[in-house]
């Protein structure tokens, strides 16, 4: 996942994900130049939940996933079972 702000552009693969009270903890995978920690609230969750539920761009993603997931891996852009990573094509600011 790329994640794009005015301080940086981080890919972000996910790594352990737990729960501190009430919150859900999303790390990086260990190995990650920049190591980040991602916390989600229960409103996190909600607000996304209703956003989501109106866009219809959204939900035409989730149902043409199999379509764009096998897109992604034909133009060499998904991860390699041996850990190396392809040039991947990434929006910039």
């Amino acid at each position: 996942m790329r994640v794009i702000s005015k301080l940086a552009q981080i890919d972000f693969q996910f790594g352990k994900i737990g729960r501190d009270g009430n919150l859900l903890v999303i790390e990086s995978d260990p190995e990650a130049k920049m190591p980040s920690t991602v916390y989600v609230s229960p409103q996190d969750v909600i607000e996304f939940l209703k956003r989501f539920l109106v866009s219809p761009r959204a939900i035409v993603f989730v149902l043409g996933m199999p379509y764009f997931l096998y897109r992604w891996k034909k133009q060499g852009q998904g991860n390699s079972k041996a850990g190396k990573q392809r040039k991947r094509e990434w929006p910039t600011v």
